[in-house]
């Protein structure tokens, strides 16, 4: 056969024979047909259940299948070759952690994984079959998973989809299922610390445990002290829950609608959603006119007889300078919007004066800036380029002097 080796192989000498790429594809498929032989049917029919799509393999169970694919692989294909549990569950999954999966065939529901492999006639396979499809944990939470009792979550039918409601001191709080895959999707962008301890396998399930130990964990935001909502969601009644980088949004009922952070690269994920809601809702504002989400900058300030663009960058820059240190004025003092931003940092601007660059030098960064106009306003320095541009916002008072911050990917925690 030709080909080299899979990387899930390696020689314990250096004659041995490279075992073939296709060989040892070959060999997944040929261990499945002689599965039935290697397994005790009592552990068949409590672990393992042929599909049309693939064996699915109980989630205990998985560390035995892959040592009986390593003893059957030594015996009948190549005695030379060294794999290990991990190298093998690359090779029957493509990742090294590989997905749940829920098979519900009777009242307990089994949790397990799928080794996919096309299967023609579960029912001839030698193993249990089972004709349907397992549903995926990653995009699916069955409601009789013993995790939601477990963790105290009550899973109820609501009149837009499946709802969780828990217990959080002497009040109930509720969430949809959305709100459950908005906080999965934020859980696995953190850092990878919390990534690791929290979502191992991406499934909703370790996502309902980590979100119902947040909201636990989280504490009510107060309106007299700065915190960026979005721009819908100031209504009367709404509360805000703080856990971290992470903020929930409560309406008055106590129904989490739903959650989002600003650390890192999603504080630009918010600003351009922001920005998008604003514009579809007319787009104008006090001091700019936002412009359409394909344009090379977001809004157009007019000021100093002349029309100036606003970059994302600099807009960027602004707000989250403003989140370590907040902007000055009565409408920065409690819960304030993208929208209220944007005015801030256009009458910011229309107030600034020029400076001469030498005297702010030492507070500039590293790139060229030929041709740039510069332009201070209390704490804030503007900087434009030779197409009226605004690149850059830089806050002087900022102990970090550097405004190319876009790419830091720290995480900021809102002032509770």
């Amino acid at each position: 056969m030709n080909g080299e080796a899979g990387s899930e192989l390696s020689k314990t000498g250096q004659d041995s024979p490279k075992t073939p790429k296709s060989e040892l594809n070959d060999s997944v498929a040929q261990f499945i047909q002689k599965l039935p032989t290697l397994v005790k049917p009592e552990d068949s029919q409590r672990f393992l259940r042929a599909t049309p799509k693939g064996v699915f393999v109980e989630q205990t169970f998985l560390t035995t299948l892959l040592q009986k694919y390593i003893d059957w692989f030594h015996k009948e294909v190549s005695s030379e070759a060294s794999l290990s549990p991990l190298k093998v569950s690359k090779r029957f999954f493509r990742i090294p952690n590989p997905p749940l999966y829920y098979l519900v065939e009777s009242k307990p529901i089994i949790l397990g994984h799928l080794l996919r492999r096309e299967i023609k006639d579960p029912q001839r396979s030698g193993l249990p079959h089972y004709f349907g499809s397992p549903d995926d944990a990653r995009t699916t939470f069955n409601p009789r998973d013993p995790i939601a009792e477990e963790l105290g979550v009550e899973v109820i039918q609501g009149r837009d989809g499946r709802e969780f409601s828990l217990a959080v001191r002497g009040r109930t709080v509720r969430f949809g299922e959305r709100t459950l895959k908005e906080f999965s999707r934020i859980g696995r962008r953190l850092d990878r610390r919390d990534r690791e301890a929290t979502f191992r396998s991406a499934a909703l399930r370790d996502a309902l445990q980590a979100l119902a130990e947040a909201i636990q964990s989280s504490h009510p935001a107060s309106k007299d002290k700065p915190l960026l909502i979005p721009v819908n969601k100031n209504s009367a009644g709404n509360t805000f829950l703080l856990y971290g980088a992470l903020t929930f949004v409560c309406s008055p009922n106590g129904f989490v609608t739903a959650c989002y952070d600003l650390g890192g690269q999603a504080l630009f994920r918010f600003v351009k959603g922001q920005l998008i809601d604003i514009h579809r809702h007319g787009g104008r504002g006090k001091g700019f006119e936002l412009m359409g989400p394909r344009s090379r900058h977001i809004a157009i300030i007019r000021s100093k007889n002349t029309e100036f663009g606003v970059g994302a960058k600099a807009f960027e820059q602004f707000i989250r300078n403003a989140l370590h240190r907040p902007i000055e004025g009565p409408k920065f003092r409690g819960w304030y919007s993208v929208a209220d931003c944007l005015e801030e940092f256009s009458d910011l601007f229309k107030q600034s004066s020029l400076i001469d660059k030498h005297k702010i030098s030492h507070q500039l960064p590293r790139i060229n800036f030929r041709g740039a106009r510069f332009w201070v306003s209390r704490r804030w320095l503007f900087i434009t380029n030779n197409r009226q541009l605004i690149t850059h916002c830089v806050d002087l008072y900022s102990n970090n002097r550097s405004p190319n911050r876009s790419r830091n990917r720290s995480r900021y925690t809102q002032r509770s």
